[in-house]
């Protein structure tokens, strides 16, 4: 079986160098082909129109070839140097011309660059949208990924940090590419968007509101969390939902299913996000399953990443997981942000050795350490969530769901940052519970709310 799948209603960019999983975005070559790489260099160096757009964007140090990144450094000091100008061909060429006469540069790298502009244009320029279009969703995303990191560090200061920076990052990000029309910004529904990608930097959210205050916010950042519920209540479920609100806010999310298989997972997601039903598009046909799918692609290029993988629970261990989000970090070229894992508890084995079944709660102990570790302290991604059972109530009707009703182990609810308790209701409800939060209130029961499981919503949520 394949070790990962992109649903072709996501994207994920590849990295192009094979550095290390721990690498940030921010820190590797844009993966461009040399062929358009060329054509946009030679375009920016005598197109300023071009160049005002995204010519500042974009960093010399990490053009794939070093000819590319000479002329773009170039271009760069020519338009510092002209600020109400931009950089033609001629007085680029001049400049590293007279690198190598002060025998700063070697002539054979002039004339590389020489002919990587001559080979570019031989074979003719794209216009400039198109350009744009090949080259502003990279720098828009190492921009996103940059505020991420700057929101984390500002976070950890205090009092929430300065988050200036932040917003300065995403509208840079928003605008990247644009025409300039001589207008300045203007408070408009976008704005909600940049706020609330600042604040899913300090916390996660469900999407379901009414949980989410109760929550104090969320899961906070490196923190794990616990879906509890019996069999059938939507505990699954519930991980696809926070799946989907992760993608709605640009993450980069990975999914982790020991149980259910990845279709399944991925049909749930897009019925949350679309508002149809799972079994229409598990159908793969007729007017219902044709809607999800035009609305899917409306909302391709607003979404973060998904990327999804079976993993057996016989041969699941920690090592194997991290190794995943790992080698799937430097394939979309970006830490993931997002991890579920479908269920954790199945996880038998921390590294090559499975333990004991007689070791009980330390082996859950150990594992659910393990994971946790691998956000809060080694940073490799920012949130995880998993569900996991509840013990037989049965005989205990009256009294109301608690964090010591977490079946296997009291360390795995120990290790947890965040564990919402689920379980049915009167009237076809659900009824949500605070079972644990390390930074907010508990035990505290959030109320009975709607659910739509037909459409993969575990509670009311808005889709706009």
């Amino acid at each position: 079986m394949p070790d990962a799948i992109h649903p072709p209603y996501l994207h994920v960019v590849p990295s192009s160098d094979g550095g290390s999983a721990r690498k940030s975005v921010t820190q590797m070559p844009y993966p461009l082909e040399v062929g358009f790489e060329a054509a946009l260099v030679a375009a920016l160096v005598q197109r300023p129109a071009l160049w005002r757009r995204i010519g500042a964007e974009l960093d010399p140090a990490f053009m794939p070839t070093a000819s590319a990144g000479l002329l773009l450094k170039a271009a760069a000091d020519v338009a510092r140097e002209r600020p109400s100008a931009a950089p033609d061909t001629l007085p680029v060429l001049q400049r590293i011309r007279l690198w190598s006469d002060e025998g700063k540069l070697a002539v054979e790298k002039l004339d590389a660059a020489k002919s990587l502009l001559d080979g570019a244009l031989e074979h003719g320029l794209p216009d400039d949208d198109a350009l744009c279009g090949g080259v502003v969703p990279i720098l828009r995303q190492r921009l996103e990924q940059a505020a991420v990191i700057a929101g984390t560090m500002e976070f950890a200061k205090g009092k929430g940090g300065d988050m200036g920076r932040v917003s300065a990052l995403i509208e840079r990000a928003r605008h990247i590419g644009e025409v300039d029309d001589g207008f300045g910004n203007m408070l408009r529904p976008a704005s909600f968007d940049a706020i609330r990608a600042i604040s899913l930097v300090r916390r996660f959210a469900t999407g379901i509101q009414e949980v989410d205050v109760a929550a104090n916010g969320g899961l906070v950042h490196g923190g794990l969390g616990i879906i509890a519920g019996s069999t059938g209540v939507g505990k699954s479920l519930t991980i696809d939902q926070i799946i989907a609100e992760g993608l709605r806010g640009g993450m980069f999310c990975g999914l982790v299913t020991l149980e259910l298989s990845r279709e399944e997972h991925e049909a749930r997601i897009m019925a949350n996000l679309s508002g149809c039903t799972i079994d229409s598009i598990l159908s793969g046909e007729g007017p219902e399953y044709e809607r999800a799918r035009a609305t899917m692609e409306g909302l391709f290029p607003r979404m973060g990443w998904l990327t999804t993988i079976y993993m057996e629970s016989a041969s699941a261990s920690v090592v194997k997981i991290k190794e995943w989000v790992r080698r799937e970090s430097e394939r979309a070229g970006t830490r993931m942000n997002l991890l579920c894992i479908d269920f954790l508890k199945k996880v038998k084995k921390v590294g090559t050795e499975k333990l004991r079944d007689d070791e009980g709660g330390e082996r859950t102990e150990m594992v659910f350490d393990a994971m946790r570790n691998f956000a809060y302290k080694d940073g490799e991604v920012d949130f995880i969530w998993t569900p996991d059972h509840v013990r037989n109530r049965n005989a205990r009707k009256n009294r109301k769901l608690d964090v010591d009703d977490v079946a296997g182990s009291s360390e795995k609810t120990r290790t947890a940052d965040l564990v919402l308790g689920l379980e049915h209701a009167e009237d076809d409800q659900l009824q949500w519970t605070i079972l644990k939060n390390r930074h907010g209130p508990f035990p505290l029961v959030v109320g009975s709310l709607p659910h739509n499981k037909a459409c993969g919503r575990i509670g009311p949520v808005q889709r706009s």
